[in-house]
């Protein structure tokens, strides 16, 4: 499982794609100005039930819950310091 984000705050950029055993499930991204311009896949189940607990849950938001299962918590919560990197490099 594989979670990219992107958080952008000057232009409330924000941005997701989520994979499993490489392959693309859902991506999503969008700003405060341009609303979502781009969105692929089923909603994730996390994302069908943070928007039903919070409809006005915006993309920012959005992207720093969708980390707490892969952290533990929310990304603005997370202790930089002890984000472990990996790279990842396909074979042929």
């Amino acid at each position: 499982r594989v979670l990219a984000i992107l958080l952008e705050s000057t232009t409330d950029m924000f941005g997701y794609a989520y994979f499993e055993n490489g392959q693309l499930l859902r991506a999503r991204a969008g700003s405060a100005d341009d609303g979502v311009f781009f969105e692929t896949g089923v909603a994730l189940p996390i994302e069908r039930k943070l928007k039903t607990y919070d409809e006005t849950m915006d993309g920012e938001e959005l992207v720093m819950e969708l980390c707490r299962p892969f952290l533990g918590c929310r990304i603005d919560e997370y202790d930089a310091w002890d984000l472990k990197m990996e790279l990842f490099r396909k074979t042929s």
